[in-house]
């Protein structure tokens, strides 16, 4: 398995301080094409997946390859609860390959009392090697709701993305 992770500081469109936290997660499981695709189009399965996920649901289907997901976050303290909207899509690439792209779409579903995440892209891509074996590539940028410290989102890492590819390969073969 391999982890890369950064933590930046920016500022956002009001000019507040936010932390922008990139990591690629990469492993190699026994997983098929089909089992990460069936899971994964499975709104209700993030739950599996992402730390703190409380609820995962679809909110609009848009066609047999992209739909809306609503997504709650309980999240531990001193972060406030959240939530997020992702618009999901679906491409294949043959017998080889699997790509999943989540993007960000905060306004596509109605505001909670929680926090909207605003910034939260991911890429779930996925190439069948050979022998029964799979590789997951995942990519993510995204901008949690508050302002943790830097030191305080760093210990997150490797720990963090590596357990959600492992959860999602586990869950997937299921």
């Amino acid at each position: 398995m391999k982890i890369k992770s950064e933590v930046v500081s920016a500022k956002d469109a009001s000019g507040e301080d936010i932390k922008i936290i990139y990591y690629i997660a990469e492993i190699t499981g026994d997983i098929t094409l089909d089992n990460a695709e069936k899971f994964l189009r499975s709104s209700e399965n993030y739950i599996y997946i992402w730390e703190n996920n409380e609820l995962s649901k679809e909110i609009k289907r848009i066609n047999d390859n992209e739909w809306i997901i609503y997504l709650f976050f309980d999240s531990p303290w001193p972060m406030p609860d959240n939530d997020l909207v992702h618009r999901m899509r679906v491409e294949k690439d043959g017998e080889k390959g699997l790509r999943v792209q989540a993007t960000a779409e905060p306004d596509a579903y109605k505001r909670t009392d929680a926090g909207r995440m605003t910034l939260y892209d991911a890429l779930f891509d996925f190439e069948y090697i050979g022998n029964g074996k799979t590789k997951l590539i995942l990519t993510v940028t995204f901008s949690p709701v508050g302002n943790a410290p830097k030191w305080m989102i760093n210990t997150w890492f490797p720990e963090g993305p590596a357990g959600i590819v492992k959860r999602l390969i586990e869950k997937a073969t299921e």
